[in-house]
């Protein structure tokens, strides 16, 4: 699968979940994938506006200090890969294609909107060790 393969995949998820609203969907996918958000601490920015600007400060901050980080972003402003980030880089084009296409049918299943792709990012490996 090649990167626009991939960009082309994650676009064809639906934009909104069916079926009733709440966090059981979610839970379907965390638990195909062995519930990888069980390792994770996190913080998660909410509010109206400044969202991606406190993100991306605190990710700049946390990755300086020496801490593994990944930051979701939406939309892109320039690449697609612009989106998923870690320590500050985007996602490789390599690794976009190849976590799209290892996607077991079980998992694909899961995936009811496009922003569930986002959880098996937490799957990647450090690229230095975690504090």
């Amino acid at each position: 699968m090649t990167t626009q393969q991939a960009i082309e995949a994650l676009h064809a998820l639906p934009r909104m979940g069916q079926g009733a609203p709440g966090l059981a969907r979610m839970q379907n996918l965390c638990d195909h994938l062995g519930n990888p958000e069980k390792e994770l601490q996190c913080i998660h920015i909410a509010g109206t506006n400044g969202k991606g600007s406190l993100a991306a400060m605190t990710s700049s901050i946390l990755t300086a200090a020496g801490y593994k980080t990944g930051l979701t972003i939406s939309p892109y402003v320039v690449d697609f890969r612009e989106r998923f980030q870690i320590d500050g880089e985007m996602i490789p084009p390599r690794t976009l294609a190849n976590l799209t296409s290892s996607w077991q049918p079980s998992q694909r299943s899961a995936m009811t909107t496009w922003k569930s792709w986002e959880i098996p990012l937490i799957k990647l490996p450090p690229r230095r060790p975690v504090l």
